[in-house]
């Protein structure tokens, strides 16, 4: 697909010659289904680094940028959010993380943003803007 590595899979088939509207609106959506479904199970997992916690790197901060995985996420919608809490182990790793997503109430005409507050595992997030980089 996109990550270059050549796949055993034959795209489905056969493509049938059509001009009727609604064939067509069928086919596309069932494209981008399908892509979406390859996208979420072959791309978005190998952006998860997936080392063993012997190596040390850096931990998950208050403050980060993360990406989050959601396997309930509406197609094409990814839920990024910032880290309000660190819940590190015995050994000082962070393993569990309380995430802040904003939230905009389309129908409130004020349109004034309110939050929800989530404990995610670490590795079900992705670092997308370290702490050090995010402009207050």
């Amino acid at each position: 697909m996109l990550l270059g590595r050549a796949t055993a899979r034959v795209p489905s088939g056969p493509w049938r010659e059509t001009n009727n509207p609604r064939h067509r609106v069928e086919f596309i959506q069932n494209i981008i289904k399908s892509f979406w479904i390859k996208w979420t199970r072959d791309y978005f997992p190998s952006l998860i680094v997936r080392q063993k916690w012997h190596h040390e790197k850096r931990n998950m901060q208050k403050g980060d940028v993360v990406l989050i995985q959601d396997s309930n996420a509406v197609r094409g919608n990814w839920r990024m959010g910032l880290i309000d809490e660190v819940y590190p182990d015995e050994a000082g790793n962070v393993r569990n993380v309380q995430v802040k997503l904003k939230n905009v109430d389309k129908s409130d005409p004020s349109r004034r943003p309110n939050y929800t507050l989530i404990r995610r595992a670490v590795q079900r997030l992705i670092v997308l803007v370290p702490r050090e980089h995010v402009e207050d």
